[in-house]
């Protein structure tokens, strides 16, 4: 291998065998680099592990999810809605995908309660 041309990872940069000398990068053969390619191995089953497929599931409510369906119905149906979406985000174990309309709904129910909060004390005076 005296004649063969090295490269250096990284670099880019080719150099006799000859000349080589160790500078803290590893040094890599061409067929080498080819053969341990990334993008050019194939990947293949193991036999007798179960692959878990996370996130591939659909959302349910139409594929919004439930704090989203919650958030929106909570407009026409009046605050109820976004007080049962607080309830699912303090209480129950979700998926990470309806993390943001669960927090909505919390948002959203905190501010219906000091509104309300707001009106019976105006209504009082």
């Amino acid at each position: 291998m005296s004649g063969d041309k090295i490269k250096r990872a990284g670099f880019g940069m080719q150099m006799d065998q000859q000349q080589q000398s160790f500078q803290g990068v590893s040094i890599v053969t061409e067929a080498y680099a080819a053969t341990n390619n990334p993008s050019s191995q194939q990947q293949l089953p193991v036999t007798g592990h179960v692959v878990v497929q996370r996130g591939s599931s659909a959302l349910p409510c139409c594929g919004i999810g439930l704090g989203w369906f919650l958030f929106i119905l909570g407009f026409i149906l009046g605050a109820i809605p976004w007080y049962a979406g607080a309830c699912v985000f303090l209480c129950a174990k979700y998926d990470n995908r309806e993390k943001p309309g669960l927090i909505g709904c919390c948002v959203l129910a905190a501010l219906s309660t000091v509104l309300a909060i707001i009106l019976v004390i105006l209504s009082v005076v």
